[in-house]
Formats: structure tokens, sequence, C-alpha cells
């Protein structure tokens, strides 16, 4: 694929209203053998939305990829609906006044993956959150979870952190905008 900008290039925020999408922002590969990973200058006035993935790498053990807004340490409010694999039955889970999402991603010894759609982080405004994310297992889940958090606080980072255990096998983070064009 070709795009009208040479790699590496900057582009202003003129530039930007010229093309609809996702625009890459940032990677961050997390470090092996740690529990969590802050990702800094990752929201700011250019975009109101953000996509944000977690892909490749494990964990040290099964459990749920968590996520929390700056410095912002109470106020999650979500819904998680999961299936286990060889279940028909749906089970749920609530954050209410949470220290954090407990589950917009999923950790697992054979692989980790979160798919997180931000809405207004930046904004004076409450941040609304979409996930979706699959357990590589057989004994693990397909997910889906959604909530908001609830202040007024303009965030411009993230902690990704697990449920237990650490990250292992170098998992990548990365930020993308979306362009309204």
């Amino acid at each position: 694929m070709t795009y009208p900008w040479a790699a590496g290039e900057t582009l202003t925020a003129t530039d930007l209203n010229n093309y609809a999408g996702l625009i890459f922002i940032k990677s961050q590969t997390v470090t092996a053998g740690v529990s969590s990973v802050t990702v800094t200058d990752a929201f700011s006035s250019t975009f109101d939305n953000y996509r944000i993935t977690l892909t490749g790498g494990a964990s040290s053990a099964d459990g749920n990829v968590q996520m929390q807004l700056g410095s912002t340490t109470t106020g999650y409010y979500a819904k998680l609906a999961y299936l286990p694999w060889g279940s028909t039955t749906w089970a749920f889970t609530t954050d209410s006044n949470a220290a954090l999402w407990t589950a917009p991603g999923v950790s697992r010894t054979t692989g980790l993956q979160a798919a997180v759609d931000l809405y207004q982080p930046y904004a004076a405004a409450r941040t609304v959150y979409e996930s979706r994310y699959v357990g590589p297992k057989t004994n693990s889940v397909f997910g889906t979870s959604g909530g908001f958090e609830n202040s007024a606080t303009q965030h411009t980072s993230f902690t990704f952190s697990l449920s237990t255990g650490t990250f292992s096998f170098s998992p990548v983070i990365r930020v993308y905008g979306y362009n309204n064009g």
C-alpha cells in the first residue's frame, strides 16, 4: 500500500484533515517479566477517539489484561460478557466504581490480546471504552466488554496490567487515532 506522505514524515493537523481512518500514533514493546506497562503521550487534542491493540507475547499465568487511564484510580464502570470455549452459556461480570477496568483483554500462557476503542480520553469528559478479545487456549474464552470512567479528567496516558502473572515474549502495544477526515 502506498501513502501520499513519506515514511517517518510528521503530518500537521491540516495534513491529517485530508485523510479519514486510523492514523498510527505510536508503538511500545513491553519488557518481559513486568506485570504492568504505562504508555505516555498516547492521547492529545489531535484525535477524539483511539484504537489500542496489544498483540504478540504471552503471560506467565492465565488471567485478564486490565486498563487504567492516567493516574485515575477510582470510578471505573464496565460490563463484561464472555463465553468459554465448549460452552453455550454466557457469563457476566461487572466493574462498579473499581480502580481500573478488569478485562478489556485476555492474557494466557499461550498468548495475549486486546483491541480497545477509547472515546474522548483527552477531552474533559467521561471516557468510554469498548473491547473484544479471544483467549488462544482451549480452556479460555471469547469476550467483549464496555464501560466508562466516571470523571471529567483529561488523559494523556494509560496503563495495561495483568490480573495475574507477568508479560512474557515482549508483546507490542500500538496506539492509533481515529481521524475524522
